[in-house]
């Protein structure tokens, strides 16, 4: 009996260590995922968001996104 409890006392520890190291892997994930975000819009201006547009459709235009969707990176809206 004894030998059990001290098996079920060790499985508790392992599972919180196991929950201690998942936890702080998450944690240096989203601060990589944040890392890499930031670098980019600094690299590339483009993946930055954008503010407000001086026309009064706040869509962007089709001329403006034709280069951008000859280069495959994004898909024109169907017209509504």
């Amino acid at each position: 009996m004894r030998a059990m409890l001290e098996v079920a006392v060790q499985v508790g520890r392992l599972r919180s260590a196991m929950k201690a190291s998942v936890d702080g892997n998450r944690r240096l994930l989203d601060e990589s995922r944040y890392r890499i975000a930031a670098s980019r819009r600094r690299l590339n201006p483009v993946f930055a968001c954008a503010g407000g547009s001086a026309e009064s459709d706040p869509r962007p235009s089709a001329s403006s996104m034709a280069p951008k969707t000859a280069a495959s990176c994004l898909r024109m809206p169907p017209a509504t």
